[in-house]
């Protein structure tokens, strides 16, 4: 019995221990850190709340604090209960007089249930004209751009190759130019458009940014001025040697040439068979380069062909001497 009563005294024990270690917890996972707004404009946006505590929380809303919280209505709902984990949306409408000051403001988010609040801190910035808001994004663009770059030399400098990285940001800094252009003749549409291309290009640099491949050695890509060096020496070799031989049987009777055309003809054969041995270890390299991802898929396919018709080419050669008498 008194085992018994031990037990149920340590499981008791436990519960208590798992409903004091457990809290509530919320936090806003989506919401605008800065928001940009035309005075006598108004705006809409969401907030998204989450549960990120071990229990249930009910009754969940929010609201604003600042030098305007008028300016800010929430036009949903609270949310009776969120469960653990779960997420839930506010729609809120942002209205700016016309006679509002522009400049930057901060305000207050608060996230409240009835257990908990908490809050986040984000910025209103209020501009007298749409051009000015529109130059200030702009503006924004640019610095991303630039900061990519900066990150993009840093890696470079780590050995990768960020050659892509720097054309497509090229490619954004050229539109920033023409979007200034469109937003000085006060087509915004156009300007729009042209905003989000470089928004998409900024994101396309960061990813490559992040798969930037390393740095491919000269010499490890440029195979063909190593292959042409290899074939030139030696056919420039035979030439000067055929020409000393014609030479010498112009001195001398044509006994004392016959060993000297024997040694040549039996260095052609060996020649050949070194050209061979040097393309199949330079097909070989390139095979070793590939696997260690040195080289791209489009020079190692480009490589392998060129050597791969030089062997052949040299093969059948090498056989059409030995047939020969």
């Amino acid at each position: 019995m008194s085992k018994i009563f031990f037990v149920s005294l340590i499981l008791v024990f436990l519960i208590f221990i798992d409903i004091v270690s457990a809290d509530y917890s919320i936090d806003a996972v989506e919401y605008p850190k800065e928001l940009l707004i035309e005075r006598g404009w108004t705006n809409y946006f969401n907030v998204v709340v989450k549960n990120i505590g071990d229990l249930i929380l009910n009754n969940v809303t929010i609201y604003f604090d600042g030098e305007f919280p008028q300016w800010f209505e929430v036009t949903t709902n609270k949310t009776d209960t969120l469960q653990v984990s779960s997420n839930t949306s506010f729609t809120v409408k942002l209205s700016v007089p016309a006679d509002a000051e522009a400049k930057t403001y901060s305000f207050n988010l608060y996230i409240k249930s009835q257990e908990i609040t908490s809050s986040k801190i984000f910025t209103l910035k209020v501009f007298d004209s749409k051009k000015g808001m529109m130059f200030y994004q702009l503006q924004q663009l640019e610095l991303e751009i630039e900061y990519i770059r900066l990150n993009a030399t840093r890696v470079e400098n780590s050995g990768k190759d960020v050659s892509s990285v720097m054309d497509t940001l090229d490619e954004a800094k050229n539109y920033t130019d023409t979007s200034k252009d469109y937003i000085n003749n006060e087509k915004f549409q156009e300007a729009t458009d042209l905003m989000i291309n470089i928004e998409n290009l900024i994101k396309k640099a960061s990813y490559d940014l992040t798969i930037a491949p390393p740095k491919v050695s000269p010499l490890s890509t440029d195979y063909s001025f190593l292959y042409n060096l290899l074939i030139v020496i030696p056919v420039a070799a035979v030439v000067v040697l055929g020409f000393y031989v014609l030479k010498l049987r112009g001195r001398t009777s044509v006994k004392s040439t016959s060993p000297i055309k024997s040694v040549v003809e039996e260095k052609k054969p060996n020649l050949l068979e070194n050209q061979l041995s040097e393309a199949e270890n330079s097909k070989k390299l390139v095979e070793d380069e590939f696997k260690e991802n040195l080289i791209s898929k489009e020079s190692y396919d480009e490589l392998i062909e060129k050597y791969e018709k030089t062997i052949s080419d040299l093969k059948q050669e090498i056989e059409k001497k030995k047939t020969t008498p």
